[in-house]
C-alpha cells in the first residue's frame, strides 16, 4: 500500500501506530478504492460523512460513487480514498461503514477498546500494571479480529460488485 499523507499521521491514537498489525490486517482490502462524501486533510479523508441510522452513525461509501441513498442529503464533495484511509480514519471517527449498501464495519462497537489503548498511550492511570498492559493488549487484539472480519468483508463485495481497481 502506498501512503500519502493523512491528517491522523501526527494523531497519537493512529490506528497503525496504536494496534501492531493493523495494515498487514487490512491486508488487500487497503488497495480497494472507495468514494464517498467527506471532509479532506492533505487530499486524503477526514471524516466521512455521517448520519443517523438504526446502527447508530452511519458512512456510506461504494467502488464508482459513494451510493448514498437519496434521503441522505449532504453539500459535502464525493471523496476519493483508499480501503486502508477508511480504516484508519474510522478507528478515530466511530462509525458504521456502508459499502454498497451492505455493512462493511462498525467502528463505534471499538470504543471501548479504542479508549482502554488511548489511557495507556497517554499515561493516563496505572499503565505499568499487569492489568493495564492485558487490557490494552485484549482491546488490540478485539480491534484486529474486527479489522481483518471487514477487510475481507470489503473484498468480497468488491469481487460481488465488480470493482476494477
Amino acid at each position: 500500500m502506498t501512503d500519502r499523507p493523512m491528517w491522523c499521521d501526527d494523531f497519537d491514537m493512529d490506528l497503525p501506530k496504536v494496534v501492531p498489525g493493523a495494515r498487514e490486517a487490512v491486508g488487500a482490502a487497503g488497495e480497494i478504492v472507495l468514494f464517498t462524501h467527506g471532509h479532506t486533510t492533505h487530499d486524503a479523508l477526514n471524516s466521512p460523512t455521517c448520519w443517523n441510522h438504526d446502527d447508530g452513525l452511519v458512512a456510506f461509501a461504494g467502488f464508482a460513487s459513494p451510493r448514498k441513498p437519496a434521503p441522505y442529503w449532504t453539500r459535502d464533495p464525493i471523496v476519493r480514498c483508499t480501503g486502508w484511509e477508511m480504516f484508519r480514519d474510522l478507528w478515530c471517527h466511530g462509525c458504521m461503514l456502508l459499502v454498497e449498501g451492505e455493512r462493511v464495519w462498525n467502528s463505534q462497537r471499538l470504543w471501548p477498546d479504542f479508549e482502554a489503548i488511548m489511557w495507556n498511550v497517554r499515561g493516563w492511570g496505572d499503565v505499568s500494571s499487569l492489568a493495564a498492559h492485558r487490557r490494552r493488549r485484549m482491546a488490540e487484539l478485539r480491534a484486529l479480529i474486527s479489522i481483518r472480519r471487514a477487510a475481507r468483508r470489503l473484498v468480497d463485495l468488491h469481487r460481488q460488485f465488480g470493482g476494477t481497481q
